[in-house]
């Protein structure tokens, strides 16, 4: 797992015996690695069954006792039987932004296959991103905010598009950032989200948008004086970044004006970045779908 994974090596692994390639999904932890029988509570063992797509089940272990259950049961791919080796493809070229088209080509999925199953992979960035969520900045570290709009004023048919307001913020020099659905923009709402996601401490900037006529006078004083944080004035281009917002409209057109996705898009948007430093996405993707489906026995 030391060494960036790629497409060819993954159709390699293909050819492993298939105890072999599961024995590589138990060592991740995306399959249960031992399991017990639900009627009798003895030991399983994997047997052969040519008629599942795994090759293998799990049978119980007792004389007499044929129950058998599925290898993918509370795990991961619970939800599909398409075979194992092709799922982690398209795990691959989610990681990797394939395109739809290039996905279609390669695997010979259907574009609803491919839809279904990154809207999947998204849930596991939701997750990780809430066990993983911790307010930003901290001492004389620089947090640039930002409030933008995700909408379109109509779409193909004409129909009126619902708005969604977020409140984003970064980290000017880290990987930390935080988006919150805000449409009640007013200092009631903005204080207390501002101080559930900035640390104290901070200092808090932003070229468009106006700390003292957003928060009130009120507001602003409570920010600086009982959440120690500094508003930042000076130059833009001192602070300059790409806009959270900008970046997550860039990276995932489809998601602008589909209020019901942008959940999804921020926490997938917030996942790569948060993961950044690893050496290899893929690779950490799957140790962070075995954290949130851990494989039951």
């Amino acid at each position: 797992m030391g060494e960036p994974v790629t497409f060819r090596s993954l159709l390699d692994l293909e050819r492993l015996p298939t105890l072999d390639y599961i024995e590589g999904l138990q060592n991740i932890g995306l399959l249960a690695k031992s399991s017990k029988c639900s009627k009798c509570g003895c030991g399983m063992y994997l047997g052969e069954k040519s008629e599942v797509s795994d090759g293998f089940v799990w049978r119980c272990n007792k004389t007499g006792c044929k129950t058998a259950k599925s290898l993918r049961k509370g795990t991961f791919f619970s939800q599909s039987n398409m075979p194992l080796s092709k799922i982690l493809l398209l795990a691959y070229m989610w990681c990797r932004k394939f395109s739809h088209d290039h996905v279609q080509h390669e695997l010979g999925v259907s574009s609803e296959t491919i839809v279904n199953w990154y809207n999947y992979f998204r849930k596991v960035t939701i997750s990780i991103m809430e066990l993983k969520s911790e307010p930003i900045g901290g001492q004389d570290m620089i947090v640039q905010i930002e409030e933008s709009m995700f909408s379109k004023s109509k779409s193909k048919s004409g129909a009126k598009r619902s708005r969604q307001w977020i409140l984003a913020g970064v980290e000017l020099n880290g990987t930390k950032c935080f988006f919150v659905k805000n449409d009640n923009q007013d200092a009631e709402t903005l204080v207390p989200l501002l101080k559930k996601y900035v640390l104290p401490g901070s200092r808090i900037y932003s070229d468009n948008w106006k700390a003292d006529e957003c928060l009130g006078e009120k507001g602003y004083e409570d920010m600086i004086t009982n959440h120690s944080v500094k508003f930042v004035q000076g130059d833009a281009n001192t602070y300059k970044t790409e806009g959270l917002c900008k970046s997550v409209k860039k990276s995932f057109p489809q998601c602008y004006g589909k209020k019901e996705m942008l959940d999804s898009y921020m926490a997938e948007f917030m996942w790569r970045r948060f993961r950044s430093s690893a050496i290899c996405l893929f690779t950490q993707f799957l140790e962070d779908a075995a954290t949130v489906y851990k494989a039951s026995q």
